[in-house]
């Protein structure tokens, strides 16, 4: 194959797999109001509350899920997970847990790992991967690496406690996408290529 063409298909390769910052859509949701990218929890003092993402962070890429704190008197956990397997805290493969006293711990798949730092209104937290490493940050700062890693596809994860806990403005990056640029180059490419070989 001529390396023009070779050139112009991993160009394409390339183009196709745009990551850009987008907000999460939630589905699956159980005892939640779901309204564009934020979560309400509508149960009273039990986790069974929560939604998964329809969106992903494509297996061997980079990136993160994260939300604005909203309030501080209130139980709720923000997570990657591989699957959904129900609505409880417990399930989330990586868990930022923000604690009704203004604390941040991390649980993963169940397993606490401690406390780690505070929080406020306005706060960006955060869980992202590089790599196959994970992490948890807050206003772009890690306060936590995990020892567990992780290179397949992962989805935003949501458990809610007790009546108007909220998860808001939840944002997950490193989702694959086909741009409209990528297109517009795939059927140049096409044509291209056509012309070369026909």
């Amino acid at each position: 194959m001529p390396k023009k063409i070779i050139f112009l298909l991993f160009a394409i390769s390339v183009s196709i797999w745009a990551l850009p910052l987008q907000d999460v859509t939630w589905t699956q949701g159980v005892n939640v109001t779901i309204s564009g990218n934020n979560l309400s929890c509508l149960s009273s003092n039990t986790w069974n509350s929560g939604a998964f993402s329809t969106q992903f962070i494509a297996a061997n890429t980079d990136g993160f899920v994260q939300a604005t704190v909203q309030e501080t008197n209130t139980h709720r956990m923000l997570g990657l997970s591989w699957s959904n397997e129900d609505a409880y805290w417990s399930t989330i493969d990586y868990a930022l847990y923000l604690v009704s006293n203004a604390q941040i711990y991390v649980y993963e798949n169940g397993a606490g790992r401690g406390y780690f730092t505070g929080y406020a209104t306005g706060d960006v937290v955060g869980i992202k991967r590089i790599g196959s490493t994970v992490s948890y940050y807050k206003n772009d700062v890690v306060f936590y690496t995990s020892t567990v890693t992780h290179s397949g596809i992962l989805y935003a994860d949501a458990s809610l406690y007790e009546y108007g806990s909220t998860l808001k403005n939840v944002q997950i990056s490193g989702v694959p996408e086909i741009s409209s640029l990528a297109c517009l180059a795939l059927a140049l490419g096409m044509v291209f290529i056509k012309k070369r070989i026909f």
